[in-house]
């Protein structure tokens, strides 16, 4: 098994539907026939829980003693519950209690014919377990829509992931999980609008930067045939302790100590802390960045040359001209980034890796990936105590925040900030100072400090990665910042005190002749691999243009067929048919080109956000509107098609 870090992916405690149907189908077939437990027993064997058979097929769930789903007819009680809900204009269905998963399945069926998606949240992982083992009325659900979770946290990051164009959340909760959870539900709802914020961040960056990393991705890829993969020192450090060096203004209290710890620790810098680090007499092992935007000026007078720079593909491509010694490369997550990274280079092995929000999550990440073992975090406070941002010594040190309550403003007063986004090209023109703010427990956990939702959400992204580590693997996780927000998971104790623990009784070694050996020895990809890729890549978008055209008739003749003959009309029900196929092939061949969907994420959006019902209601109307959409969604895919291509050759060349 790769030991690539995927958060906030399902781990074995946040369960995912696709995956315990695969566990649900293997039990019952050891079992030898559908509804014998047989092996399932081990799974939600729990004193205080109970599966009962339920009277009228299916099973009760019985949490110490209390009904948490019925033991008459869960079925028929869960369509009771889920009659009373409007569910027509739920884009999201949270449901607090997963039972016998009757409500969940019936609450994913009633919403089939649309994009809602569905999160069950259950507080008590062996309802979890035991439920998903014996529900066969999931089987006919649909596996990407319908997720589960045992935490709040897991939940508002699938919440941020999948909410997206902001029609309505609903929350749902049978009287006997309000009366089994009184306290969580009451706090859901604020937790919920919380999640929202968050939705909006993750929605709101990548509308704003897909298009550029698209543009940087197909700058860069050629970068595979000059430099190895990341993945080419995976578990190269296993033991080795590692420390990650943000940027957070904590820094300035324990960055000296790196010095007397270089010999026996990987030190991985993030590049807004790479001029502190050096200020402090200290050589990182590794500077890492996956900025999209132009953030040269984070190493203007620095002497990379003997230096290494591991960088994300969808960087600006001024990074990669840097003249560094050794660089090394890695790729998100995002699955149209990987797909096409594949199918260029012939290789279905390509792995993304999780970068969160931040480069310090992708550091983590990074660490994980070779093996490290314990990984400290300093400089990484989260927060604005004392209405600091950065550390002194950073390219943002004269940076302030200014909080008011509930909201911050931050203070550039040199421009740095805008001045990065003006040297990118990344079709922004304005910094954002603004931020919403939210208070967190503090570093030592006898407080609270101001964070913004951004960081905010980063803090989140490492405490599902601790959850995701220690699943893995025995390994230690120390927040050693000093300073900020806490970050659950993690042990909270001073860099002093980790170093006494942890690294002064190991043996000095020398770090970097092991990261240059594996840099050396690592495989590059073919450049002749690259340029029938991308070939191949055009050939993609060239094909997915005729599936364009073909859907752009078809929806014409569908809207002509309606005007001319009707809605209840053989011509225009053949030609409804018709355009539902054209459509298929348009979504089955942008799998090939995996780019566009990532070029076109912004307008869909506004499309979805633009689409209403027609003013008189009857049916033609709503068929009318309904080719319309269909159209404007076709014409935006073939415009980012032809868009595309010439992006492609232009990278090629």
């Amino acid at each position: 098994m790769s030991a690539a870090l995927h958060v906030p992916e399902p781990s074995l405690v946040e369960l995912h539907a696709l995956a315990l149907a695969r566990v649900r189908r293997f039990m019952r077939a050891q079992a030898g026939a559908v509804g014998a437990l047989g092996e399932a027993e081990a799974f939600g064997r729990a004193d205080h829980v109970s599966f009962p058979a339920a009277r009228d097929g299916g099973f009760g769930v019985v949490r110490h003693g209390a009904t948490l789903d019925s033991t008459y007819a869960p079925a028929a009680h869960a369509q009771r519950v889920v009659e009373r809900e409007d569910l027509d204009s739920a884009e999201l269905v949270v449901v607090l209690g997963a039972g016998s998963c009757a409500v969940a399945a019936a609450v994913q069926l009633a919403t089939a014919a649309s994009d809602t998606c569905v999160a069950v949240l259950e507080p008590d992982p062996d309802v979890l377990h035991g439920s998903l083992a014996r529900a066969t009325v999931l089987d006919d659900c649909d596996p990407e829509k319908l997720a589960f979770f045992t935490s709040v946290q897991s939940l508002k990051l699938h919440v941020g992931n999948v909410y997206k164009d902001k029609r309505r959340l609903l929350l749902m909760a049978t009287p006997a999980y309000r009366r089994a959870f009184p306290e969580l539900f009451a706090e859901l709802p604020g937790q919920l609008e919380e999640a929202t914020f968050l939705a909006a961040i993750t929605a709101n960056t990548g509308e704003s930067r897909s298009r550029g990393w698209v543009h940087n991705l197909l700058s860069n890829l050629h970068r595979w045939t000059e430099h190895p993969s990341l993945f080419a020192l995976e578990n190269k450090f296993e033991g080795v302790p590692a420390i990650i060096v943000a940027a957070g203004p904590s820094l300035d209290k324990n960055v000296h100590l790196l010095r007397a710890l270089r010999d026996k620790v990987l030190i991985l810098c993030v590049n807004t802390s790479l001029k502190a680090v050096l200020k402090a007499g200290v050589k990182p092992h590794m500077v890492l960045s996956l900025e999209s935007l132009n953030v040269s000026t984070h190493f203007e007078g620095v002497d990379l040359s003997d230096q290494t720079v591991v960088l994300d593909q969808t960087c600006h491509p001024s990074l990669f001209d840097m003249e560094a010694g050794r660089v090394f490369t890695f790729l998100d997550t995002s699955p149209a980034h990987v797909a096409f990274a594949a199918r260029t280079m012939k290789d279905d092995r390509v792995r993304g890796l999780s970068v969160g929000g931040s480069i310090a999550n992708a550091s983590f990440s990074v660490a994980f990936t070779l093996g490290c073992d314990p990984i400290m975090l300093i400089g990484q406070d989260l927060a604005y105590t004392g209405g600091q941002m950065y550390a002194k010594g950073t390219v943002f040190e004269g940076i302030t925040m200014d909080v008011n309550g509930g909201h911050g403003r931050i203070h550039d007063p040199t421009g740095t900030k805008q001045a990065i986004i003006d040297a990118s090209d990344a079709g922004e023109s304005t910094f954002y100072a603004e931020r919403a703010m939210v208070p967190v427990p503090s570093w030592d956990g006898e407080g609270t400090v101001m964070t913004s939702m951004d960081f905010n959400l980063f803090r989140y992204w490492f405490q599902e990665a601790a959850i995701h580590v220690r699943e893995a693997r025995d390994c230690t996780l120390i927040n050693a910042t000093e300073g900020g927000a806490r970050i659950e998971g993690f042990d909270h104790i001073p860099l002093r005190e980790a170093a006494a623990r942890y690294v002064d009784a190991l043996e000095p070694c020398d770090l970097d002749a092991r990261i240059e050996t594996a840099w050396a020895s690592a495989p590059r990809y073919d450049p002749e691999v690259y340029r029938e890729g991308m070939a191949q890549a055009v050939k993609d978008c060239e094909a997915l243009l005729d599936r364009c055209t073909a859907a752009q008739k078809a929806a014409s003749r569908a809207k002509k067929a309606l005007r001319e003959h009707g809605v209840e009309s053989v011509p225009f029900r053949k030609a409804v048919v018709s355009l539902e196929k054209a459509e298929r092939r348009v979504a089955k061949q942008a799998r090939d080109a995996s780019l566009v969907g990532a070029c076109v994420r912004a307008a869909l959006t506004q499309i979805m956000a633009d689409h209403y019902e027609p003013a008189d209601g009857s049916e033609a109307a709503r068929w009318a509107s309904s080719m319309d959409h269909s159209r404007m969604v076709v014409d935006t895919v073939h415009e980012a098609a032809q868009g595309l291509i010439g992006r492609i050759r232009e990278a090629a060349a």
